[in-house]
């Protein structure tokens, strides 16, 4: 008796399940405005970083040993091992903050 109960319900839930959307982004469509972000590269000194992108929004750090400081901009980070840059992240910016910006 039960099993007669449980067929209605397992079908619905299978045929809602077939009918959600997908939404499919390439990997080559991925990141693009992230690629269009000029950001420091390794192994640029704290003085070439401040000439090519201006002062940072922030500084925080060094902290730990080895000792790392990071500057903080509008789209990107970067972060320093002594003087040199050991890496650069382009700040993750939602699409709707992006058409914010442009208007």
């Amino acid at each position: 008796m039960f099993i007669k109960y449980l067929t209605p319900l397992l079908f619905m839930f299978v045929m809602t399940s077939l009918d959600a959307d997908e939404l499919v982004i390439g990997i080559g469509q991925q990141g693009q405005n992230a690629l269009q972000t000029a950001k420091p590269s390794r192994g640029m000194s704290m003085d070439e970083v401040s000439q090519q992108f201006d002062e940072p929004v922030s500084i925080k750090g060094p902290t730990g040993n080895p000792a790392i400081e990071s500057w903080h901009y509008e789209y990107f980070s970067v972060y320093f091992e002594g003087d040199s840059v050991i890496h650069s992240v382009i700040k993750h910016v939602r699409q709707d903050q992006q058409a914010d910006n442009t208007q």
